[in-house]
């Protein structure tokens, strides 16, 4: 069952390491969020919060980022040593890996409720609303995924990394361009 899901571990990691954006929910409104070249970027306290945020998630998702693959690493060992559900060392993988994405979620949530404690001025209101919808999306993303682990459901954990595959690149450029709204670099998604 692992097999069919392991080519997508780098789209989940992506999804777990994200600092401030980076969801695999609709992309329906990735063209509407680009602000004009001309937009003058809001005032510089909240960019200064904004952008401190959203540096402190990326460094913390950094390491859930190496935990993860790490977890994800020993649930491919103990598979390719035959074990299965049941089996110690098995179970002991996908625990890890739930408690991974827990405190993935966790930490994401923690960013987003201090977006969303931030006075932003009017004029960017809007796009700070965007990104928090976005960030809220790619949470709900991450717990799907972790309920799927616990549940060692592969077909809905392939499902998850595909669609996360899929949407990246118009996700990517839907956090990119809220970042460039509101002048807050540390807000754009990983060049990796």
């Amino acid at each position: 069952m692992l097999r069919t899901f392991v080519t997508g571990v780098i789209a989940a990691v992506a999804l777990l390491g994200a600092a401030c954006g980076s969801e695999v929910g609709s992309d329906e409104s990735s063209d509407t969020t680009a602000a004009p070249a001309t937009t003058a970027a809001p005032s510089n306290d909240f960019v200064a919060d904004l952008d401190a945020i959203c540096a402190d998630a990326r460094a913390i998702g950094d390491t859930d980022e190496e935990e993860f693959e790490g977890a994800l690493t020993s649930l491919q060992a103990a598979a390719d040593s035959g074990f299965v559900a049941g089996d110690a060392d098995y179970d002991r993988a996908i625990a890890e890996i739930v408690f991974v994405l827990e405190t993935g979620v966790g930490h994401r949530q923690d960013a987003q409720d201090q977006i969303e404690a931030l006075d932003a001025p009017a004029d960017a209101e809007a796009a700070l609303d965007d990104l928090i919808t976005l960030n809220g999306e790619g949470i709900a993303t991450l717990d799907e995924l972790r309920v799927a682990f616990a549940a060692d459901d592969g077909p809905a954990i392939s499902a998850l990394f595909d669609e996360a595959q899929a949407t990246e690149a118009s996700r990517d450029a839907q956090q990119q361009a809220l970042a460039d709204e509101l002048g807050a670099p540390g807000c754009a998604p990983d060049q990796d």
